[in-house]
């Protein structure tokens, strides 16, 4: 069944349309044509049988009657035109264009992480006629000291350090002991591959120089708008547009752009905020939160509360123990402690360093590859584990409570305080290495 056929009967069995007999709209559009169209090959269909000559609802010129012809260019093309009779009647009609001619698509991405950039890298290789642009919020002030930063102590030009400012949350969160509990030949782009990478389990600050490097390479750096905050979408229906409302956090002013697609890729531990305790705010202290560390705050012989014991808060403890004078760690609810994301086993508080001899190996691209088909394979099978009750979860249940309870062997009563009274995976667990023997060893 060809393609105009097919509409033809979508149309029919739908019901809401009944074409006219084979001797009246047909014959009137191939009278109106006439001579013009019989050098480019026109074929008229004739519809249906005679017996439908009248609308389905018993008024013949209540609807439209659809009709379409074939014709002949460089390309088959063909148009489609909604017919009526009555008063007031409207038509439609499909542009004749040959069907590879591209239209314009205009694009908005919100977000310059790592889907933000993926985005850029490939929606301009994949679809013609784009219009692109990214939205990254980025506030005056980090950008403003990254800036400072690089443009002062590094001798770059101002136009180099904007393009140093895209990354996402690896951007954002720099706090002490930052870094990703994916081993980092998994967590990486497929059409990029990364084989230089330092340690197993990346810190922040060579994820971020990876996926800004992809960034510029692939030049994504001029879709981005950067410190341009999307404030809503809203979806207008009889254009078939996105109405976007932008606003421009250098100028702090607001403008309006009409889409055709939006993409989300702002993340999902986008908007921290500090938590709603009653006095907090008559704290006279340095306070901050762990996505917006203060780095100019010395934490040597100070007395430290830190609050929260999700993935951040298990590598931050381990990290400034060592250094301030007294730390208090505050949990709401307990957590599971695992032994690791990758193949290393137990993890460790120290770097697990990839040997200069084995990065050398990746220039083999077969070598390369099966490496990472063995990482990932160890990494992508876990997934039976999420079941609670399976005999992976009980598996796991049993190996991470050995496992913490043998970090805190100097401390017994920690014992019944820190083993989660729900199985493993219905929070997210996390390595966490170095953070039970710093309780262990709290001073």
């Amino acid at each position: 069944m060809g393609f105009p056929a097919l509409v033809h009967y979508l149309l029919l069995i739908k019901g809401d349309y009944g074409p006219k007999s084979k001797g009246e709209d047909i014959a009137t559009e191939a009278q109106t044509q006439g001579d013009s169209t019989r050098g480019n090959n026109t074929v008229a269909h004739d519809g249906s049988s005679s017996s439908q000559s009248t609308d389905r609802l018993g008024d013949s010129h209540s609807h439209f009657h659809p009709q379409w012809k074939w014709k002949w260019n460089w390309n088959w093309t063909w148009y489609w035109t909604y017919g009526g009779t009555g008063a007031g009647a409207t038509a439609f009609q499909l542009e004749e264009h040959p069907i590879d001619q591209v239209r314009p698509i205009k694009v908005g991405v919100i977000g310059a992480g790592l889907s933000g950039i993926t985005a850029g890298v490939l929606l301009p290789a994949k679809l013609p006629g784009l219009d692109l642009r990214i939205y990254d919020k980025n506030s005056d002030v980090v950008c403003s000291l990254l800036k400072y930063y690089l443009f002062m102590r590094t001798s770059k030009k101002e136009d180099e350090a904007d393009k140093c400012m895209q990354g996402g949350t690896w951007f954002e969160n720099t706090y002490p002991g930052v870094r990703c509990d994916i081993p980092a030949h998994v967590y990486q782009s497929n059409f990029e591959p990364n084989t230089r990478w330092t340690e197993e389990f990346a810190q922040g600050a060579e994820i971020r120089d990876y996926w800004q490097g992809i960034a510029r390479k692939y030049d994504v750096y001029k879709y981005i708008r950067a410190q341009h905050k999307v404030e809503r979408a809203e979806w207008v229906p009889n254009k078939g547009k996105w109405k976007v409302t932008v606003r421009d956090l250098k100028k702090d002013e607001e403008y309006e752009e009409e889409l055709d697609v939006v993409l989300n890729a702002i993340g999902h531990f986008n908007a921290w905020k500090l938590p709603a305790y009653p006095g907090i705010h008559d704290f006279k202290g340095p306070l901050f939160h762990s996505s917006n560390w203060d780095h100019s705050v010395d934490l040597k012989g100070k007395r430290v509360a830190l609050i929260g014991n999700g993935a951040s808060g298990l590598q931050v403890l381990p990290s400034i123990q060592p250094i301030a004078a007294h730390v208090d760690h505050y949990a709401r609810n307990r957590t599971w402690i695992a032994d690791s994301f990758g193949t290393v086993g137990v993890r460790r508080l120290e770097p697990n360093l990839i040997p200069p001899e084995t990065i050398d190996s990746f220039n083999d691209a077969d070598t390369y590859l099966a490496y990472r088909k063995k990482i990932e394979s160890g990494y992508f099978s876990r997934f039976g584990a999420i079941f609670r009750g399976s005999e992976e979860n009980t598996g796991l249940r049993e190996k991470w409570s050995e496992l913490m309870l043998r970090r805190v062997t100097g401390k017994p009563e920690l014992a019944e305080k820190i083993i989660p009274d729900f199985p493993p995976n219905c929070r997210r667990p996390t390595p966490g290495p170095g953070y039970l023997y710093h309780h262990e060893r709290r001073r």
